[in-house]
């Protein structure tokens, strides 16, 4: 029986997670509350999607980035 999984959200990483899910074999549904995918902030930082892995150790960046 097919799972449909719904993502919350048309940013980048809401798509990627949608796109992930889908090549895995789920059903997904994407919802956005815009007209247009990726206009909050996943879509709006500096472009890249931060791991954390470029600040010095323990430091505040990385640990919440």
């Amino acid at each position: 029986m097919p799972k449909t999984i719904m993502v919350i959200g048309a940013g980048v990483v809401g798509l990627a997670c949608a796109r992930g899910l889908s090549m895995a074999g789920f059903d997904v549904l994407v919802t956005e509350q815009h007209a247009q995918i990726g206009t909050e902030v996943s879509g709006r930082n500096s472009g890249v999607i931060h791991a954390g892995i470029y600040y010095p150790t323990g430091s505040e960046k990385a640990k919440y980035c």
